[in-house]
């Protein structure tokens, strides 16, 4: 078996909270670069997540991925990426409750030669601008 590595990132976003952020960025370009599944099963996926502007309030999100897109066999999967807490005073809290980077097994059937596509998303107090970079790893 072949083990592949993709890797995308979102650009900087203040988008409200619920709503999907694509990461489908090359990390060679801010050009958008759609994924074409090579088939196989996503085995797993590490993500890192920033928010890089100063914050003028504390804010608080929780941060999940979703995987979709025509190749994803079983349908669109959600995969729980942890919370991100911070504070807008030096005396404030700043706390990354999951790993700068976290990997997660998963078990992802994918469909050969159709689209597959990857959103965060950023739910709870003033998002800020929140960032995300994505691998994932395929056996074919």
């Amino acid at each position: 078996m072949t083990e592949l590595h993709i890797v995308r990132r979102s650009a900087a976003s203040t988008s409200a909270v619920n709503l999907a952020v694509a990461v489908d960025l090359p990390i060679d370009s801010t050009a958008a670069t759609p994924i074409t599944s090579p088939g196989g099963t996503i085995v797993e996926i590490a993500f890192s997540h920033c928010n890089p502007a100063a914050e003028v309030a504390t804010a608080g999100v929780v941060f999940s991925l979703r995987v979709s897109g025509a190749a994803v066999m079983d349908g669109p999967q959600d995969i729980d990426c942890g919370s991100w807490q911070t504070g807008a005073t030096s005396t404030a809290l700043t706390q990354l409750v999951t790993p700068g980077m976290n990997r997660t097994k998963v078990n992802i059937p994918l469909k050969v030669n159709l689209p597959l596509v990857l959103s965060a998303f950023w739910n709870g107090l003033d998002s800020g601008t929140q960032m995300v970079q994505v691998e994932i790893v395929i056996l074919v």
